[in-house]
């Protein structure tokens, strides 16, 4: 007989072959997938902590003098309140006014609240730097006791977050030193 096709045989080994393949392309395929989401994961943290980082650093350079209080927030381990020059609409600074920046945890969000005096160009607002703080491990360390006199905030943030049943953490330390004082 000259039969032109495949047998049975044939049939089910190619088929055979043909699952593996596409079974292991799968799990290639998904398997990179959790690593790109893992990686995406970290670097996010560790952006998160860099930019809160920084806007704290920014602030207090830019302040005159961390402020023992203001309104119902006081400064502490893991509160900061800065006094700032107010400014005018041309980013001059206004003699004998001040501005206040209030950095606190609200939960697990790191929070920056912008209180401006009346007569200040500077935008007031809340604005959450970060919504993942391990609670533990932030804090603020004065050099000084007396907060009028301080020169120097030292900034411990950590950051947790769970994604895909992974938990990534980072955590970052930062000095910052009062230009105004």
């Amino acid at each position: 007989m000259n039969n032109k096709g495949f047998t049975l045989i044939e049939v089910l080994v190619v088929s055979a072959i043909l699952f593996l393949v596409v079974g292991f392309l799968g799990y290639l395929s998904v398997k990179h997938f959790w690593i790109y989401n893992s990686q995406v994961s970290q670097l996010d943290i560790g952006n998160d902590a860099r930019f809160s980082l920084d806007d704290i650093d920014n602030f207090v350079r830019s302040a005159r003098r961390v402020s023992v209080s203001y309104d119902i927030y006081s400064t502490g381990p893991q509160t900061l309140v800065l006094q700032l020059p107010s400014i005018d609409s041309s980013n001059k600074i206004i003699e004998n006014t001040y501005d206040y920046v209030v950095y606190y945890l609200s939960g697990q969000a790191l929070v920056r609240e912008i209180f401006p005096d009346a007569i200040s160009d500077r935008e007031s607002g809340i604005k959450t730097l970060t919504s993942y703080i391990d609670e533990d491990n932030f804090s603020f360390t004065y050099d000084n006791a007396d907060y009028s006199l301080v020169k120097k905030i030292t900034t411990l943030i950590s950051i947790k977050k769970g994604q895909s049943g992974q938990q990534r953490s980072i955590t970052l330390s930062s000095k910052s030193f009062l230009r105004n004082y």
